[in-house]
């Protein structure tokens, strides 16, 4: 329900604009920084959060998950503790619930 509110209140172009830029950044992240485990765990984030939330932890990672020695196990437990961090602050769960 949110998601029609925020489409309406904000309009369709700029809702879809920023739609485009959450599957861009999602893109990113499961292309860089999936250890094979964590398309869901992304879904979820790019998701939940908001957009300039998501912006903020993508600079993050570009500045400093630069280092091409650090193995991808590594790199994804960074970026998933750099989501996690932010969601908490947020109040926000980013678990699956089954």
């Amino acid at each position: 329900m949110s998601d029609f509110e925020k489409a309406r209140g904000d309009g369709i172009e700029r809702y879809r604009a920023e739609l485009a830029e959450k599957i861009e950044i999602l893109v990113f992240l499961i292309d860089n920084y999936n250890d094979g485990r964590r398309k869901s765990f992304y879904c979820n984030a790019v998701n939940m959060l908001r957009l300039d939330d998501v912006r903020e932890i993508v600079c993050e990672i570009r500045k400093n998950v630069s280092d091409p020695g650090m193995d991808i196990k590594r790199k994804t437990e960074y970026v998933v503790l750099l989501f996690e961090a932010k969601a908490k602050k947020k109040n926000i769960e980013l678990k699956l619930r089954k």
